[in-house]
């Protein structure tokens, strides 16, 4: 079932729906009259208030999607306060019109805003067919907020075929909505929906079911693993299960540095940064491609600098050309000259780093 629906604009002119029309017109009822006139509507000629707001309506939307343009929607209100200023625009891509949902932040606050989640084109056939609104499980959530007045926020976009716009031809689409201003406990879809996966690749990761390919550290252990999950975080390593004549292959590091990889590829995460690991990760990252552990890696090291290990992580400046890390390496040694009679200064045997560590210690004080 799709979560839009499609009105018509124009009226009918069978004598039996007038009769239909005119009995319910006498009681007001929001059932029998035009999307765009109803208590709960957002559109240019409905005062909506914030809370009640489930529907927004797009008029001559063939029109607009013909004509790459911003196009106003309509606003909700807050009595009868403006609060939030709803807008469109309009573009083309590959074979398909973009609508784009945009919304103007009349006032300071944080807004949750659901609206209609369709994950491909829209399909008029069906659209035209749609009785009634979903449930809250088939809408994206968006959350808002803003220290300043009339911030604007992309909400989100639907595709609509070349195909299917001779059938919007005089008729409004209307697309389910719900706002809420303040919300209790803000959480946008998109950040939960991450939030499931990661956890959801951790169970897989503590379980240990349903596997399909080995691992093998250099002691020979050998480590049960999903191939989805291996080749969804690095491409060198999709790319060695892809070429593997058998469900196994051997990766030349320690059990250690092994599960501190698998940690990383089915969690995001690695407790032992912290710790002399560290170094040795930061190898596995480069070899592997892993830009998000490289990152982290990178992080955990500016902030873990010590006499101890400051010439080892020097060398691995050197090594990967980490400028900006060498530099604060670099004046933490200026700054500490104990680091000097070290074991890992004793062992330094890379001529081109002592001679710029040199300059930076001594040349540039003079």
């Amino acid at each position: 079932m799709i979560n839009i629906y499609v009105d018509e604009v124009e009226n009918s002119n069978e004598s039996d729906n007038e009769e239909v029309d005119n009995s319910h017109a006498q009681d007001g009822s929001d059932e029998i009259s035009p999307a765009e006139f109803q208590h709960d509507a957002v559109s240019a000629l409905n005062l909506c208030q914030t809370h009640e707001a489930t529907k927004l309506v797009i008029f001559n939307l063939e029109y607009k999607l013909q004509n790459n343009d911003q196009y106003d929607i309509g606003g909700t209100y807050n009595k009868d306060n403006p609060d939030l200023w709803f807008f469109c625009t309009t573009s083309m891509g590959p074979k398909v019109r973009i609508l784009n949902i945009c919304v103007c932040q009349r006032n300071k606050g944080t807004y949750k805003i659901s609206i209609s989640d369709i994950p491909s084109t829209v399909q008029l056939s069906t659209l035209e067919n749609f009785p009634n609104y979903l449930s809250i499980d088939k809408f994206k959530t968006k959350i808002f907020k803003s220290s300043e007045n009339d911030k604007c926020h992309y909400i989100t976009s639907f595709c609509f075929k070349f195909d299917d716009l001779e059938n919007l031809k005089n008729k409004s689409v209307c697309i389910p909505i719900q706002i809420e201003r303040d919300p209790k406990c803000p959480v946008d879809s998109d950040i939960l929906k991450k939030i499931k996966i990661n956890h959801f690749i951790s169970v897989i990761f503590k379980q240990n079911e349903n596997t399909d390919f080995i691992l093998e550290s250099n002691t020979g252990k050998k480590y049960n693993v999903h191939k989805i999950v291996l080749a969804a975080q690095s491409n060198v390593i999709k790319d060695i299960v892809r070429n593997s004549k058998s469900n196994t292959s051997i990766f030349d590091i320690s059990d250690d540095e092994m599960e501190a990889l698998l940690e990383f590829l089915y969690t995001g995460k690695v407790k032992s940064v912290l710790d002399e690991n560290c170094f040795k990760l930061i190898d596995i990252a480069y070899k592997f491609k892993l830009e998000k552990l490289i990152i982290l890696l990178k992080l955990e090291i500016v902030k873990n600098i010590n006499v101890k290990n400051a010439v080892e992580i020097a060398v691995f400046t050197e090594r990967y050309n980490l400028d900006n890390i060498q530099k604060v390496v670099f004046e933490f040694i200026k700054k500490n000259p104990e680091v000097l009679e070290t074991e890992g200064w004793t062992n330094l045997n890379d001529v081109a780093l002592t001679k710029k560590l040199f300059k930076k210690i001594y040349v540039d004080n003079i």
